[in-house]
C-alpha cells in the first residue's frame, strides 16, 4: 500500500500535462492535423491491405 502512495507524488509532477488542457486553441490546431495525418498514414498503408488481412 505505501508503494501506491509514493507513485501519487510522480503524477502530480507531471504539472505540464495540465498546461496543455489550459490552452484548448492549441489543442485543437494540434488534433486536426494529427487526426488528418493518421487518416493519410491509412490511407497510404493501404486499407484495402488490412480489408485483405481480415479476409484471409
Amino acid at each position: 500500500m505505501t508503494g501506491s502512495r509514493t507513485d501519487c507524488p510522480s503524477a502530480e509532477q507531471a504539472e505540464p500535462r495540465h498546461s496543455f488542457r489550459t490552452d484548448p486553441d492549441e489543442l485543437g490546431s494540434v488534433c486536426e492535423p494529427t487526426t488528418a495525418f493518421l487518416r493519410a498514414a491509412v490511407d497510404r498503408s493501404g486499407a484495402d491491405g488490412v480489408v485483405v488481412r481480415l479476409r484471409g
